[in-house]
């Protein structure tokens, strides 16, 4: 059964949107006041590194209510790929909460990675042992889960990377364009509660990038929220591509491209020289160009699925989402 208020159509508006967004908010918000407060009673120029919970709780419990909102209270153990998408989130967001909690210093760095490795094994033993496999056999099987596991963990050092070298709110900001532009494509694919979803997160990365924004001055960067968004791709690319829609090969290796991508064009020659608005600036075009080449063609069916213009009807999409 769903969190329902009654309407659809004011689910999607309270589970995927609003609720997502005031969650994001709300908690970053909580962290900045924190922060504030404890710079009072010390050094004002430190910042406790453990304020990073935060937002990543406002993008993970984002997820939560709009997981819950659209899909459903699970009412039976993951059997599906798309089953497994709650509890590999709810591990994601324990580890990045915990990877701020458990240690200081250099063995937060040790923590935080061992914990990252303990996600990437929830998926192993999860989703990606599922017996059903539209498109792999044999051997490929060992090849496309040692290279997904990979991945991973390129996208973890990448997203850190991003978050060194970029302030709280244009780190976020650079997620937020990410997970919002994929909506039509994961609807395009034939997911439609995950691309509402997705939505919901985009909506909590919202309500974060504002309060970060307030905040920015005394916020650490931004890599616990790397951790919750990395493993959100990670299951959006499972759900969306291997086991249960049309989402093309190219569009899953541009999706799949696209976190390296931003971390690694600060390598480019050109690009190094540039002052670091502009390397934001850099980023940014990246994500929207990535975006628009996986989700352009989706967009008008999407638009006519919401207006009601497309050959199936308004009503029976909401339907779908309840």
């Amino acid at each position: 059964m769903t969190l329902s208020v009654g309407d659809p159509r004011l689910d999607a508006v309270a589970f995927g949107a609003l609720g997502p967004a005031a969650i994001g908010f709300t908690a970053t918000l909580a962290a900045y006041l924190i922060v504030r407060a404890s710079a009072r009673k010390a050094d004002p120029s430190s910042a406790p590194s453990r304020a990073g919970i935060g937002p990543a709780l406002g993008v993970g419990l984002a997820f939560v209510l709009a997981s819950l909102g659209l899909d459903g209270v699970p009412e039976r153990m993951p059997v599906g790929s798309a089953d497994w998408v709650l509890p590999v989130m709810a591990t994601a967001l324990l580890a990045a909460v915990g990877g701020e909690l458990l240690a200081k210093g250099r063995k937060a760095i040790a923590v935080r990675w061992l914990l990252r490795v303990a996600v990437i094994g929830v998926i192993v033993a999860g989703p990606l042992s599922l017996p059903i496999k539209n498109r792999w056999e044999g051997g490929e099987t060992v090849a496309w889960v040692g290279g997904i596991a990979l991945w991973m963990l390129l996208a973890f050092a990448a997203s850190d990377r991003t978050a060194s070298r970029s302030s709280p709110p244009s780190s976020v900001l650079v997620w937020h364009a990410l997970i919002g532009g994929l909506v039509p494509v994961i609807f395009g694919a034939g997911v439609t509660a995950q691309s509402q979803i997705a939505g919901g997160v985009a909506a909590g990365l919202g309500g974060v990038l504002v309060a970060a924004w307030l905040g920015r001055k005394a916020l650490p960067p931004m890599r616990a929220v790397g951790g919750v968004v990395v493993p959100y791709i990670a299951m959006l690319l499972l759900v969306s591509w291997q086991f249960v829609s049309d989402l093309a090969w190219w569009e899953f290796g541009v999706i799949a491209a696209t976190p390296l991508a931003i971390a690694l064009i600060d390598l480019v020659p050109v690009v190094r020289k540039l002052s670091a608005f502009k390397r934001f600036v850099g980023r940014m075009l990246l994500v929207i160009a990535a975006t628009a080449a996986v989700s352009g063609h989706h967009v008008p069916a999407l638009v006519g699925e919401l207006t009601g213009s497309s050959s199936s009807s308004e009503d029976a999409y909401w339907e779908s989402l309840g």
